[in-house]
């Protein structure tokens, strides 16, 4: 008897969107790979968070574990902090710095991250006072780095060498 699938996307299938157009092939290879490094414990520097977030074919693996995990905000938004850290000129981070503050602080942000309300406050303040510096997000920057190397990395390390 055939069943029909259901059109409710599947885990693997919101994966797929989030990460774009990566093959399954593609997947499978990043995660064997690092899973025979991992329990070779070969080539440790490769495996360090800093090369990480540094390395395109390291990161790939590792943002679908938070996608898996429902914590890719995290990585989004270190994305974009980083992208408006390098702006540098003040009208161009302007729009970014908003943008910024709508998707991921904000009280009721699409993609709200769980760091200190003192840094959130803090840029809002500035934001009103039309202060966009380069380092306008730097403490909340800070705290979503120590949150992926030091929960979300080592859960992903962990979970390579099962």
């Amino acid at each position: 008897m055939d069943q029909k699938r259901s059109s409710t996307p599947t885990p693997n299938k919101r994966i797929e969107n989030r990460m774009g157009e990566l093959s399954p092939t593609s997947k499978k290879r990043f995660g064997r790979l690092s899973r025979n490094m991992v329990k070779s414990k070969s080539h440790p520097e490769l495996f360090s968070f800093e090369n990480c977030l540094n390395s395109e074919e390291q990161m790939t693996p590792f943002f679908a574990f938070l996608c898996k995990i429902h914590c890719e905000e995290t990585y989004l938004f270190y994305k974009d902090v980083k992208a408006y850290g390098e702006t540098l000129l003040e009208e161009h981070r302007i729009p970014k710095a908003y943008t910024i503050f709508h998707t991921y602080l904000e009280r009721n942000a699409i993609k709200k991250i769980n760091v200190d309300q003192l840094y959130i406050g803090m840029v809002e303040q500035d934001i009103k006072k039309n202060l966009f510096s380069q380092v306008l997000f730097q403490n909340i920057q800070q705290q979503i780095i120590s949150l992926l190397k030091n929960l979300y990395y080592l859960r992903y390390i962990e979970n390579l060498r099962i």
